[in-house]
């Protein structure tokens, strides 16, 4: 069943205990950090290049990326991985991008880092891909002080960083977490996945998280095409090419080489809230 390896009911009543507590490393630490005002992301039209190569994304991070389900306490079918992997493969054709998620229920950064969470060496010998992405705030606000929680991320150097979403598990809250992934991203100039804005920008957005740590099943797939795809479509695309990919149209600009990937920082369309991105389907053929 994946690598969600600890009793599921164990950690949400260590996450309720702590919580109620005000125990463990992590916390709140003071007030609430506001959500960034939300904009929406919109695609543009696939580049084209010839002989591209397939692209492999590597996805790191605890239950919520392996996808737990809040709603049934058991792996989503819009689990960030396969959600992901559809996506890709309607937009490129199958076997041009592969994904692989390596995340594990139940961690913070600092098992991925020091290669303790069942699943990974330590960081970064099981990198193995062109994009990484990591997703880690649950559970660091409870077991991660503050600046440990921001020296792990500036040593987990990844592609993206996908921000916690948001919980209401009595009265907790991860957003300060979500808000010091932002300032870290930004000073790697890294794109941020920022899964918290987005799901704070939805209306009620409590009832699809519904047992107040992990999204149900329809928030988990929009999470992944409303969210991870915008900021890693840029990259696989440049990937695929070398960093030779052309768009007529550019949804985003300029770059940094991981590797054969590229960071690429993003130009935002204004907007209220969030819009659902915008996707082409490839031909039979896919173009690159």
């Amino acid at each position: 069943m994946g690598h969600w390896k600890k009793s599921n009911l164990s950690i949400l009543a260590l996450a309720t205990l702590l919580a109620a507590c005000g125990g463990g490393g992590g916390g709140d630490h003071g007030a609430d950090a506001p959500a960034p005002a939300w904009t929406s992301q919109k695609l543009s039209e696939p580049v084209t290049c010839d002989q591209p190569r397939v692209v492999k994304i590597q996805l790191f991070g605890d239950s919520t990326q392996w996808g737990l389900d809040g709603a049934t306490n058991s792996k989503s079918a819009n689990n960030p991985g396969d959600a992901l992997q559809r996506l890709m493969d309607a937009r490129y054709g199958v076997g041009r991008v592969a994904v692989e998620n390596r995340a594990v229920g139940a961690t913070t950064s600092a098992n991925l880092l020091m290669g303790t969470d069942g699943l990974n060496k330590p960081w970064p010998q099981s990198v193995d891909a062109d994009i990484t992405l990591l997703n880690f705030g649950i559970n660091d606000r409870i077991l991660v002080p503050p600046g440990e929680y921001i020296d792990n991320l500036k040593r987990l150097t990844v592609s993206v960083y996908e921000t916690p979403n948001p919980i209401h598990l009595d009265g907790s809250s991860v957003n300060n977490y979500a808000q010091w992934m932002r300032e870290v991203a930004a000073e790697a100039n890294a794109p941020v996945a920022d899964a918290n804005a987005y799901v704070r920008s939805l209306p009620n957005w409590q009832s699809d998280v519904p047992d107040g740590l992990h999204p149900n099943t329809e928030l988990y797939g929009m999470i992944v095409e409303n969210v991870l795809m915008p900021a890693l479509v840029p990259l696989v695309e440049r990937a695929a090419c070398d960093g030779k990919a052309e768009s007529s149209a550019p949804a985003w600009t300029s770059s940094r080489r991981v590797g054969s990937t590229a960071w690429m920082k993003t130009v935002y369309v204004s907007g209220g809230r969030w819009a659902s991105a915008r996707f082409r389907a490839w031909p039979m053929a896919p173009r690159w």
